[in-house]
């Protein structure tokens, strides 16, 4: 009973709800001759056009019904049921009328269903509610679950059960290892279970109020005295193993995880399965020219006609296969194709049986996992031989094919079948062969990978007799030698949180003194531990923080990684990063040249840029960028390089340049801010040092010496090389001129100047030499020939080749002024074009600077 529409002031309504002795209250206020008007809307989400509502409002009218236990109940048709019948941006559209219940009312009517009809001439939506059982089963069209069989978890325990099982198992179904011989016996299982299921164990209900009754007698007679506390624990633990039965019966029913785990057979978990169950129903689809059925036979055709266009065959050529497949490489390494194509074992069965969930609903033979994990003993060795015939041999599963669709609603209110999701039961020897193959496929389980590092700590830890330190002791260790165990691969992987949990275990549990065998209390977290000591914490590792922390700079590597040139064969012109431009790394302009297009392509056959090909293919910024990449021979690999750090390889200094520059300057302002009153800049004492100007010297009698030198002219995009040899006596023996349409900078030219200085020594046939260079740090990074070099680590690698090939050539760094005919030469080659030569001679403009280098 309930009231409505009184027009009763908020007073009146007070007295009265005392007064007929309701449950709870929603009060409207009336307003004149009305009785009020309540419009409230439980989300935004049920109104379209106009302002949002009061959230005030919302959470008054939520609250209201939950309160009273009131329940949406959903409808069917469309879903706003009210409309102020304009249009454009002034059209508001609101579910206003809505149909709610409680869980008493849905005990009574289980079965509903409210339709939001049409408008007519009305505002408002009429709303219809059904609920005959009769037309309710006859839309739905759904079959009683009893007709099936379905293996129960409470059986498993049951003796009489078990040889049932066994009977049925043991009997000759065809030929044997076969999956005939195997469904057989599962079929004969099933029939032989549901009788028995029938005519025994049906009675689960009246089995528990007999043992409650036999207690409750029983503890009535203790009172006088004529029964022993003996007699009434027996019954008490029939009755606790009978609840256990049923508990467990509702468990296996119950497919939402907080049902299965959170609540113990209360009223309120069989309302909740009642609602759900309600909710299962379909009441009706819309077909594919949008018309509602709700029909029996309706329901069957929209859902066959869906099916067979989502699944049909496009039914394409062979032409159009052959043309998808031939696109597909193989790509797997030889050791990985053994493994996948290595025969499974019955291990590799058993293992997959038991990793499978035991209460997933099972397929149309109504046997779940668990009914293969609990009787193993008895059907394992029939399953295994089935599943390796299959696995191994080739053998059919067609009869194995046969699955139970069920439908998972994606939306509330699924009103098409794109509204739910498909989802086939199959039969769990189905699942164990599909599973076996799932995990050759699937990756190494890191738990398991990384169970080696649990094993150290534990190892470690086992060593020390804890009763022999002392709690600094226990500190220093636990800090040092355990913390620092798993460093090295958490600065590679993310490990497992059960992994990372396991280890600070065994780390209390030795820091509070207990083990294995013998546990002690642990008076506060090991959260609380890792705090620093100011924090009253004893500052140790947050592993799973240090973790992050670890793998962070990875995240920087990927911005500051780059690759290369050696051959360029395996660096992508337009998808790698190999441009030595930060932060990018990559080629700007459009693809003309093919999206997988190589670097080597771009290389001339002389060993340098192919200037007519990147004029034509490329914008002005990534030639210039190209340019500064020094090309060698082409003998070394492409190499991946960290482009901050001149040696290539990654540093933590060089890993600050990919900190934010907005982050520099506040740091920056901050520093000078708080410690301009602490430091005190002074102006350094001048010193003017005499010395004596440097100038060529002469090299070892009887061997030769090679200047060589570099200039880049900024703009152009050229370098110049200029090399001279002489004799211990200072006579020039050769001398060249070489221009290179580059833009390096001032390191890599002289890197250059030496490669091309030790080629043409070698094509002169002058042995043996000393190399010098008027680049410091040019001579430093050839002395150093890092091959991870960002720059120029393929040049350096040929660089050392050659000196080990040549007969005892060294290279040292001189001063500019010790090298000035080699400078001429370079500045002499910007106004030339390619290669210029003189056997015994330079050119005339060189002539007087020879004259000066000469030592007095």
């Amino acid at each position: 009973m309930f009231l409505m529409e009184t027009r009763c002031s908020h007073e009146r309504m007070e007295l009265l709800h005392v007064k007929l002795g309701y449950e709870g209250k929603l009060v409207v206020d009336s307003m004149g001759r009305s009785g009020g008007d309540f419009n409230e809307i439980m989300s935004d989400s049920e109104k379209l056009g106009g302002l949002r509502k009061n959230w005030r409002f919302l959470t008054d009218f939520r609250e209201a019904a939950a309160d009273y236990d009131l329940e949406d109940m959903g409808f069917v048709g469309p879903k706003y049921t009210w409309s102020n019948k304009r249009v454009g941006s002034a059209a508001i559209s609101e579910r206003l009328d809505r149909s709610l219940n409680n869980s008493a009312w849905r005990n009574l009517f289980p079965n509903f269903m409210v339709r939001h009809l049409n408008f007519w001439k009305l505002d408002h939506r009429p709303l219809m509610l059904e609920f005959s059982d009769q037309t309710l089963m006859q839309n739905s069209g759904r079959t009683r679950k009893g007709n099936h069989f379905f293996f129960e978890e409470c059986w498993r325990d049951d003796g009489e059960c078990k040889q049932i099982i066994k009977a049925a198992w043991w009997r000759d179904f065809g030929i044997r290892g076969g999956m005939g011989y195997v469904l057989g016996k599962l079929n004969a299982c099933g029939r032989n279970l549901d009788s028995w299921n029938r005519k025994k164990c049906d009675n689960m209900r009246k089995d528990i109020k007999e043992k409650c009754l036999a207690l409750t007698v029983a503890n009535r007679d203790r009172a006088v005295g004529f029964m022993f506390w003996r007699q009434i624990g027996v019954l008490e633990e029939r009755l606790d193993s009978a609840l256990e039965v049923k508990e467990r019966y509702w468990r296996q029913r119950a497919k939402v995880d907080w049902l299965q785990k959170r609540d113990k057979n209360s009223r309120f978990f069989h309302s909740k399965a009642s609602a759900q169950k309600a909710r299962n129903n379909i009441r009706g689809l819309y077909d594919m020219g949008g018309q509602w059925r709700v029909s029996k036979n309706d329901l069957v055709s929209v859902i066959t006609q869906y099916f067979e266009r989502l699944i049909t065959s496009s039914s394409p050529s062979q032409q159009e296969i052959n043309n998808i497949i031939m696109d597909v490489h193989p790509s797997l390494p030889s050791q990985m194709s053994r493994h996948l194509d290595s025969p499974f074992t019955g291990e590799d069965i058993r293992i997959t049986v038991f990793d499978m969930n035991p209460l997933k609903a099972p397929g149309k033979d109504g046997l779940p996992a668990v009914f293969y994990q609990k009787l193993w003993g008895i059907t394992g060795l029939s399953v295994i031989s089935a599943c390796l015939k299959v696995l191994n041999e080739g053998g059919s599963v067609m009869n194995l094919n046969i699955t139970v669709l069920t439908l998972i609603p994606k939306v509330k209110n699924p009103t098409s079948m794109a509204d739910y999701r498909p989802i086939s039961l199959c039969n769990v020897i189905y699942k164990i062969i599909a599973k076996a193959i799932t995990n050759r496929l699937r990756g190494k389980n890191k738990r398991q990978l990384f169970s080696n590092i649990v094993d150290r700590v534990w190892s470690k830890i086992k060593g020390w007799g804890e009763i022999f330190l002392s709690i600094g002791g226990k500190e220093i260790l636990v800090k040092a030698v355990v913390q620092s165990i798993p460093t090295y691969a958490m600065g590679l992987f993310r490990l497992p949180k059960s992994l990372i949990a396991e280890i600070q275990l065994l780390s209390a549990r030795f820091w509070w003194g207990g083990n294995e065998n013998k546990r002690k209390i642990h008076w506060c977290t090991w959260k609380q531990l890792c705090q620093q000591k100011t924090d009253v914490g004893l500052g140790f590792r947050d592993l799973e923080v240090f973790n992050r922390s670890l793998l962070a700079k990875q995240g920087i590597l990927e911005k500051g990684l780059r690759w290369r040139v050696g051959k360029g064969d395996s660096i992508r012109i337009y998808k790698d990063q190999w441009v030595p431009r930060p932060y990018t790394f990559k080629i700007l302009s459009p693809p003309s040249l093919g999206i997988d297009a190589t670097v080597d392509c771009l290389v001339s056959p002389s060993g340098g840029w192919d200037m007519r090909h990147l004029q034509q293919n490329f914008l002005d910024c990534d030639v210039n960028a190209m340019l500064e990449i020094p090309l060698g021979a082409g003998v070394t690999n492409d190499t991946i390089v960290w482009h901050f750090e001149g040696s290539g390889a990654y540093s933590v200094k060089s890993g600050y340049c990919k900190i934010s520059c907005f982050d520099v300057v506040w740091w920056s302002r901050n520093f000078v801010a708080e410690c301009q009153s602490h430091v005190s800049i002074k102006k350094p004492n001048l010193m003017v040092a005499n010395g004596i100007a440097p100038c060529w010297r002469p090299p070892m009698a009887g061997s030769y010496k090679i200047n060589c030198s570099a200039v880049t002219k900024v703009g152009n995009h050229r370098v110049g090389i200029g090399i001279v040899i002489r004799n211990d006596f200072g006579l020039v023996m050769s001398s060249c001129s070489q221009v290179i349409e580059a833009s390096f900078d001032g390191q890599v030219a002289g890197i250059m100047a030496v490669y091309r200085g030790i080629l043409f020594s070698k094509d002169c046939g002058l042995e043996p030499c000393v190399m010098v260079s008027d680049k410091v740090g040019a001579v430093g990074r050839i002395l150093k020939a890092n091959p991870l070099d960002s720059k120029c680590g393929a040049i350096l690698v040929e660089i050392a080749n050659m000196l080990a090939l040549c007969n005892g050539m060294t290279i040292t760094a001189i001063p500019n002024l010790a090298n000035r005919v080699a400078q001429g030469l370079a500045t002499h080659a910007l106004n030339i074009t390619g290669v210029a030569f003189w056997m015994e001679d330079l050119p005339g403009c060189i002539r007087c600077l020879l004259e000066a280098d000469m030592p007095t």
